[in-house]
Formats: C-alpha cells, sequence, structure tokens
C-alpha cells in the first residue's frame, strides 16, 4: 500500500511540474508562475554567460522579440515587475525597436 501511495504521489508531482513548465509566460524564465526581479536576473545572467538557458527559457526571456537575450529584456521585465507596463512587445507583436517611452 504505501508503494502504491508512493507511486502515486511521484506521479502527481511530476504532473504538477508538467503544468507549471507549460503555465510559463513571456518574462516568466524561471517558472515560478510570477514575473519579477528574479526572472530579470537570470536574463542578466544569461546575457553574460553566467547561465545557460534552455530554449524555452530562452523564448520566455526575449520579450522584445528581437532574437537576442540581453539587458533590454531585464529592463522590459523589470518595468512589467513593477506595473510600468502591461504587455511585452512580442505579447503585441510589434517591432522590437518600438519605444514602450517608460523610461525616461
Amino acid at each position: 500500500m504505501k508503494k502504491t501511495v508512493a507511486i502515486i504521489l511521484a506521479l502527481v508531482l511530476v504532473f504538477a511540474m508538467s503544468i507549471s513548465c507549460f503555465a510559463a509566460s513571456y518574462g516568466d524564465v524561471n517558472g515560478d508562475g510570477s514575473i519579477n526581479s528574479s526572472d530579470a536576473l537570470l536574463i542578466l545572467q544569461a546575457s553574460t554567460g553566467i547561465v545557460d538557458f534552455t530554449s524555452a527559457q530562452k523564448t520566455r526571456a526575449d520579450v522584445n522579440n528581437d532574437d537576442n537575450v540581453n539587458s533590454s529584456d531585464a529592463l522590459l521585465v523589470l518595468g512589467r515587475a513593477v506595473g510600468l507596463i502591461d504587455i511585452f512587445p512580442v505579447e503585441e507583436g510589434e517591432d522590437p525597436d518600438i519605444d514602450h517611452g517608460f523610461i525616461g
């Protein structure tokens, strides 16, 4: 009986983890369900080669849709985290060179 319960719990855990991977959105690089400064820090670390991203993380990190993960993406993620912007350029389908106007 204990073995059956352990197997069921393991399957539930794997299922829950797979759902969280699919639920991650643009900007949520670490997949924790929120967009915050931790995601921006990861983007900066990846842009300097400190950490390596999976292809899914690269997709979620490239919020300005310019095919690069760099400090511009980190800045947009911070802007979204503090409520200065509501949507990323990649979500709008905009040109990545458009200025969103939240920086002086």
